[in-house]
């Protein structure tokens, strides 16, 4: 059962340990796919709202939603163990999926980095360049 922890000194979610490559992939790139749809929400709401209480914090979320998209370190420390899992035929498409997001991840400041960049690209996405 997971567990959230969103008030420690770094949030996170606690779960069981992963023994398929498809539940281990999906916990690497869910952030991604949940906190850019996120973050449109909150950068459209920001755009098309004329009241100036609700546009503030609309991009603040919008803002978090994006930086926190990519996936962390520790989130893919065991693609490459999970892919075992795979049959033979389709463990080389594992592997091709594997290798770049643990490569990306073990870089360090490149989550900030694209999540900077995935900021300004859904925030112009949304409409923001009209603020």
């Amino acid at each position: 059962m997971p567990t959230l922890n969103p008030l420690g000194d770094d949030a996170y979610v606690e779960h069981e340990p992963v023994e398929s490559f498809g539940a281990d992939v999906t916990i690497a790139v869910g952030p991604l796919v949940g906190n850019t749809l996120l973050g449109l929400a909150a950068f459209s709401l920001a755009a098309t709202t004329g009241h100036a209480p609700l546009t503030l914090p609309a991009l603040w979320l919008g803002a978090c939603f994006a930086l926190t998209a990519f996936p962390s370190h520790s989130d893919t420390s065991t693609l490459l163990e999970t892919v075992r899992s795979l049959s033979v035929w389709t463990r080389p498409a594992g592997y091709l999926l594997a290798w770049p997001l643990r490569g990306f991840t073990a870089i360090p400041l490149a989550g900030g980095v694209a999540g900077y960049l995935w900021m300004v690209l859904l925030y112009g996405a949304a409409g923001g360049m009209g603020l």
